[in-house]
This record gives structure tokens, C-alpha cells and sequence, in this order.
């Protein structure tokens, strides 16, 4: 998008019949950079690239206040995140990531990102209820993976008791990229129109690992090629949730609170795009008790 304005304001007529070409627009550096500390493990995470000129990206790391940056990466990753496994718990890690380019060369680093991997115990699982360390809890519905309770390290409930429908709706865009909207009704006034299905059921998974809870599920779907009849469909999308407490602090103030990671795999076949639509009421009820969400 930047680029198209800006080839548009530079291309301007300098002479009857004559007009100047637009120069090269360097690609801007990555932005968006997220880095979680683990159990000797960093997540990192960033916007992808808006430029076709970008076709991968390189990782870097300064160990320490003294330390000098180095590329952890060996060759280029194509994918918008990384896991450094090389971090050693209590050591604070600068990170900054580059855009690589077609012939090879590096856009300029993103702006940093630090993190300090830290021993974190395995929450703690009763059934679908999970215990992180800090105390946060949440429960995932058996059948579905909705999130159907969150509660503070004091009890206090921070879901909302209103949630309705599936935990996740995908909704098409058109050929301006806008919604698709369905009818509007009393209860759901401009609702965009769900290619993902209500569901009773999902098959899928719930794995405990480094401080993170992930739930890996399959939802149906609708729409061209597609046919849906008592809960199955030919076409699915592939889903992972990952669950984790997180701190930031802001000013003077330290907030915390747990992390929704979302990962989909969605069929191609929707050329103008989708959004994607949470449905599970976070922080209505918390902030109502006066409890920080």
C-alpha cells in the first residue's frame, strides 16, 4: 500500500510530454517484533512484510547489556516467527530482525525486542482445567476447546458468561476487501456473514509443554467445493491455540494476564481473503468485578 502511494506522488510531469520515473522505494525494516522468554527457549514473532521485494528474513541477537549482535539464523526463514533454542534461562536477550531480499541483501533491523528465558513449570492439569504458575487458570470445553472459564491467580472470573456460538468464526471478503455481511437481526446487528460452521465437535488435541497449554482442532467449513451435513465437511481448516501468561509493563504499572497465540491453515479457494472473529467475550465480567483483564 505505502508503495503504490508513494510511486503515485513522485511521478509527477516535468515537462510537456515528458514525465519523470518513479525511484526505487527501499523496503522498510520488520516491524511488530514480539520475543516471550521460556523455559530456555525465546518466542519471537513479527508483522509479515508488505513488500514483494522481501522473500524471507534473518534473526539477531545480542546477548547480555555488553554484548555484541550476531545472526542466529543460518539461512533465511520464510515464516513471520522463530524459536531461538539457544537461550539460557536468566540471561537477558536483545533480538532484531531483517527482511532479506531477492538478490540477497538485508533491509535495515527492526526495532528490538527483549526477553529473559526463565524455568517455567508445567501448568497443571485437572481434566480441562489448567493452572499456569502464576496462579491464572483457564478451562477449555471438552468437545468444542472454548474457552469457557478464566480466572485471576484471587478466583476472580474474567470470561464473560455470555458467549455464544463457536469459540472461532472465519468471514469472506470481497473483492474490496470488506466483510461479506449477513442479515442483521435484534440480538446480532451487522454481523458479518460466517464461512466457518457453528460446531458441537471438533477432533483434535491438547498439549502441555513449557509453561503453554495448545489446543490443535480442525473446525468445518463452507463455501465453494464445499458441503457441510451433520457436523462434517469436505473442507476443514486446521487451527492451534496456544495459551500462556504474559506481563507488560506499562509506565509504572505492571499488567498480567494470559495470552491467546491463534495458527490457521485455510483453504486457498477464498481469493479476496478472510477475517478472523473471536467469540468468547474477554474481560466483560473481570473488568466488571474491578479485576485487571
Amino acid at each position: 500500500m505505502h508503495k503504490t502511494i508513494m510511486t503515485i506522488l513522485i511521478a509527477v510531469a516535468v515537462s510537456a510530454g515528458a514525465v519523470a520515473p518513479a525511484p526505487a522505494v527501499e523496503p522498510l525494516s520488520p516491524c511488530g517484533l514480539v520475543a516471550e522468554g521460556t523455559n530456555g527457549k525465546v518466542y519471537l514473532n513479527w508483522n509479515p512484510s508488505t513488500f514483494d521485494e522481501v522473500l524471507s528474513y534473518h534473526v539477531y541477537r545480542t546477548d547480555g547489556p555488553a554484548g555484541k549482535r550476531k545472526r542466529i539464523t543460518k539461512t533465511p526463514v520464510t515464516q513471520p516467527e522463530y524459536v531461538d533454542g539457544t537461550a539460557a534461562n536468566g540471561t537477558l536477550y536483545a533480538y532484531s530482525v531483517t527482511g532479506v531480499l531477492k538478490g540477497g541483501a538485508e533491509t535495515p533491523h527492526s526495532p528490538g525486542a527483549n526477553a529473559t528465558p526463565v524455568e517455567m513449570p508445567a501448568p497443571k492439569r485437572d481434566k480441562n482445567k489448567f493452572t499456569f504458575a502464576d496462579g491464572q487458570q483457564i478451562e477449555l470445553d471438552a468437545a468444542t476447546f472454548k474457552l469457557i472459564s478464566w480466572k485471576s491467580p484471587e478466583g476472580v472470573q474474567l470470561a464473560s458468561p455470555t458467549i455464544y456460538g463457536a469459540p472461532i468464526y472465519l468471514t469472506e471478503l470481497d473483492d474490496r476487501g470488506l466483510q461479506v455481511a449477513e442479515h442483521s437481526t435484534e440480538e446480532r446487528p451487522q454481523m458479518s456473514k460466517p464461512i466457518s460452521k457453528t460446531y458441537k465437535k471438533v477432533n483434535g488435541r491438547i498439549t502441555v509443554d513449557n509453561g503453554r497449554v495448545t489446543a490443535s482442532y480442525s473446525i468445518p467449513m463452507a463455501g465453494f467445493g464445499a458441503t457441510y451435513s451433520g457436523g462434517s465437511s469436505y473442507i476443514q481448516t486446521r487451527v492451534w491455540e496456544t495459551w500462556y501468561p504474559v506481563e507488560r509493563k506499562i509506565g509504572s504499572i505492571i499488567y498480567r494476564g494470559i495470552a491467546r497465540r491463534i495458527e490457521l491453515d485455510v483453504p486457498s479457494y477464498y481469493q479476496d481473503g478472510f477475517a478472523l472473529i473471536l467469540n468468547d467475550g474477554f474481560g466483560i465480567d473481570g473488568s466488571c468485578k474491578a479485576a485487571v483483564s
